[in-house]
Order: structure tokens, then C-alpha cells, then sequence
């Protein structure tokens, strides 16, 4: 196998080399915790569309500001998609860290929040689709 890489003493890479993959499980268990993400949390990224640039901007930052209210903090975005524009349609995504012990709860207050900004006319054209875990 070969690793091309720019720190070579990286942890990461030394586990690799050295077969050593139950210190490589720990410190990204250890990682995945201290920030609160899988299996420590439950992730949901939304990805919003419409062809309009304007627009769409102003929707994501609209629904982020609703959902980031009983978040806490844990939401990402809105960001541009990798690839920001599909078939003449631009995209956008908002990450959330759901609490995995109250992810039930949260995930009804969430529908609540997104059927309130859909309720807006402005943001009626707006594609939203979820993917719960999103690879």
C-alpha cells in the first residue's frame, strides 16, 4: 500500500503502519465525543433547492436560525452543497447533532419548526429533503 501524506508522524498513519487499529478506534471514539458526533449524537443533514441563488440563500438562513433556537449550537451551515448547482437548481445543506437520548423529542420539535418556515410563502418553492445518518 502506499500513503501519500504531508505529516508522516501523524498518529493516524503510524497506527496504520503499525497495525494498530484498536489505538486508531480509541482516539477517534475519544474525538467523536468530545465533539459530539456519532454514536455519540444523531446527525441530520438538510438539503434545500431552488433555482433561484437569492432565495434559496435567504430560506437556508431563515430555517438554520429557527432550528439553531433549540439546538444549542449544534448545527452546521448553511453551506453550500460539494457541488452547488444540479440541472439548473442550486443546493444547499444545514447539518444538525441531534442528542441521541432525546432524538425523539428533538426530531418532533424539528417538524414543528420546518412546517412553521414552510408555512411562509416565500419559502413554499423551496425543495427541502432529509437524510437522517447521511454517509
Amino acid at each position: 500500500m502506499l500513503v501519500q501524506a504531508i505529516n508522516t508522524k501523524h498518529p493516524v498513519i503510524e497506527w496504520v503502519k503499525n497495525h494498530d487499529y484498536v489505538s486508531m478506534y480509541r482516539y477517534e471514539l475519544e474525538n467523536r465525543k468530545q465533539f459530539n458526533y456519532p454514536p455519540f449524537s444523531r446527525l441530520l443533514r438538510l438539503t434545500l433547492k431552488h433555482r433561484d441563488f437569492d432565495k434559496l440563500q435567504h430560506a437556508a438562513g431563515k430555517l438554520a436560525q429557527l432550528l439553531s433556537v433549540g439546538l444549542n449550537g449544534n448545527i452546521l451551515g448553511p453551506a453550500f452543497s460539494v457541488i452547488p448547482r444540479i440541472r439548473n437548481q442550486y443546493h444547499m445543506e444545514i447539518m444538525l447533532k441531534l442528542p441521541r437520548e432525546s432524538a425523539a423529542t428533538v426530531k418532533k420539535w424539528m417538524k414543528h419548526q420546518i412546517t412553521l418556515w414552510q408555512s411562509d410563502q416565500a419559502h413554499r418553492s423551496i425543495q427541502l429533503q432529509l437524510d437522517a445518518d447521511p454517509q
